[in-house]
């Protein structure tokens, strides 16, 4: 298609300069003699008639070669499109053929599966021959059975009956066991009433036998007369007025100033005997504002053992 191409060029080319060069011999002519004759004239503008009938032929080659080239350029376009599409066509048949090629091989794996059932076909068709027979077999045991079971059926009416009369006298030996069961119970709650009542005995000697403390004009003052050196004094005396000695005796002071702190003030050793007292003046140093007496709580805490 190329070759075919440069050969109109080429033509076409030398088309041209043949045009040029004829047109240029045919000035130097006239140059060359310029006085004509009237006969010379003729031939001149003869000449001349031809050069134009050249031109318009040169320029109508030219259109024709211009259109050419385009319808050349058009098919190798179309040329170049249908080979392509011959292409994706040729790779489609190819994609095409591999599928026929799978489902040949699927085809021949389900012919080998089909014979298989076919064979586990035939083979369930003996088994229901031989259950149908295996059935005939049952009909008739199960014939003989119902037989059976009207005579059972009978028993058991009997035995129904016989089950009533049991069933009464077991009723009214559960209405005597009721009867048992309820005054067991109020029993019971008797039991528990007394029991509550021995614990709540016990609880009470346990509390008077127990030591107790009481504090006895206890006061708390928060001593500011030097602000450099603020205290609080504590006054004032517990006494022991259980019945038994209080070990690790201690008054418990919770006070609030810039923070909350929890004094514990032993009483004297700690040990408290019945009836014993033990004395506070104490003076207890810290640092900060003043402490809010409102919110100052005191508790006295004991034990019973050592």
């Amino acid at each position: 298609m190329d070759l075919k191409k440069l050969d109109l060029k080429t033509w076409t080319v030398v088309l041209g300069i043949t045009c040029v060069l004829l047109i240029v011999g045919i000035g130097a002519c006239f140059v060359h003699y310029a006085p004509v004759t009237a006969g010379q004239e003729y031939e001149i503008a003869a000449l001349e008639s031809e050069i134009e009938i050249l031109q318009n032929q040169k320029t109508s080659l030219e259109a024709q070669q211009d259109l050419i080239i385009d319808e050349l350029l058009d098919l190798d376009r179309q040329i170049a499109n249908a080979t392509t599409t011959i292409e994706e066509l040729q790779s489609e048949i190819l994609n095409l053929q591999d599928e026929i090629d799978d489902k040949d091989t699927e085809l021949a794996s389900l012919n080998v599966q089909l014979e298989v059932k076919n064979s586990e076909i035939l083979t369930l068709q003996e088994q229901a021959s031989s259950l149908q027979q295996q059935i005939s077999n049952k009909d008739g045991e199960i014939t003989d059975l119902n037989s059976q079971l009207s005579a059972k059926n009978t028993q058991i009416t009997d035995l129904n009956s016989q089950l009533s009369a049991k069933n009464t006298q077991i009723t009214e030996l559960q209405d005597q066991l009721a009867n048992y069961e309820v005054n067991e119970t109020l029993l019971e709650n008797e039991i528990v009433d007394l029991t509550i009542q021995v614990e709540e005995l016990n609880a009470t000697v346990e509390a008077l036998e127990a030591p107790r403390l009481v504090d006895i004009n206890l006061l708390v003052y928060d001593n500011r007369t030097d602000e450099l050196t603020p205290f609080l004094h504590i006054t004032g005396a517990i006494c022991n007025v259980g019945n038994k000695t209080a070990y690790n005796s201690v008054l418990r002071v919770f006070v609030q100033g810039d923070s909350q702190s929890t004094l514990n003030i032993p009483a004297g050793s700690g040990t408290i005997p019945r009836y014993g007292s033990a004395v506070f003046n104490s003076q207890i140093y810290y640092s900060g504002g003043a402490i809010n007496m409102s919110s100052l709580t005191t508790t006295l805490e004991w034990t019973q053992t050592p």
